[in-house]
């Protein structure tokens, strides 16, 4: 019987890459195959190191995706660089996943992307693919996010994610208040990389309900309101989650009604 095979992708910054290469580590150590894509950059780096030296029995491969952005442009850019990774980096996902499928005898039955690469959430989807987004913050800014449509009705943010208020914001009473000025998005340089960041927390809350899992670098102890926040959620471990990838692939693709961590 084949291993389960799954794709894992970070976003490319260093608070993203390491928590879910972690995760990636966890889920071999388990025996399931594991395709861990990069950037160009980033997979250079990584495996000019002893990540990607690491001897894992032959189950984890590290490749990478190029980011659409030339060697000459400023990679520095983070507008850019989301822009560019949009309109790049889903064609040539799609295309990797055929190609493992059609060469390797382990198919592709899962796809781990970091929640602020929404795209591959979508691409999963459409190739019929189970999918869990990842995320590798605090299950608080993760609820500012998923919280963005009322944020707008409330007067907070505008429907650019600019704030429009003082007023402290509380998602929950069970949750400390936070500043419009200090959400996720809307404590960067510039309204025009608050804006693209906006529109990727948009796309990250769209894309979730797409998932079949939301897998959470935090546990209910440590943030019990942020947990409960969301009516639907199931507070599952590891296991559960490896148990459902191990799943025939004749089990596939029922929409969930819960959002499972």
């Amino acid at each position: 019987m084949a291993k389960p095979h799954v794709v894992v992708i970070p976003y490319p910054a260093q608070g993203h890459v390491i928590p879910i290469l972690e995760l990636a580590q966890c889920l071999v150590a388990q025996g399931v195959k594991v395709t861990f894509i990069n950037t160009e950059i980033n997979h250079s780096l990584m495996t000019s190191n002893c990540v990607g030296k690491d001897g894992f029995g032959g189950l984890m491969q590290m490749v990478s995706l190029p980011d659409g952005i030339e060697s000459s442009e400023d990679r520095s850019d983070i507008r850019k660089l989301n822009l560019s990774m949009l309109q790049t980096m889903p064609r040539k996902l799609e295309e990797l996943i055929e190609k493992i499928n059609k060469e390797d005898s382990s198919k592709v039955s899962c796809v781990i992307a970091d929640d602020s690469m929404a795209w591959a959430i979508q691409v999963a989807n459409k190739m019929q693919i189970r999918s869990a987004a990842f995320w590798p913050a605090s299950v608080a800014t993760l609820a500012s996010i998923l919280s963005f449509q009322k944020l707008i009705d409330d007067g907070f943010i505008n429907e650019k994610g600019i704030p429009l208020s003082n007023e402290m914001i509380l998602l929950s009473k069970t949750m400390p208040p936070i500043k419009p000025q200090n959400l996720a998005w809307a404590c960067l340089e510039d309204s025009a990389t608050v804006e693209v960041f906006f529109q990727v927390a948009v796309q990250s809350a769209e894309s979730s309900r797409l998932t079949d899992w939301f897998i959470c670098n935090s546990c209910p102890e440590l943030e019990a309101g942020a947990f409960s926040l969301k009516g639907g959620c199931s507070h599952r471990n590891l296991n559960n989650f490896i148990e459902w990838i191990q799943q025939n692939d004749a089990d596939v693709k029922d929409q969930p009604d819960s959002i499972g961590t």
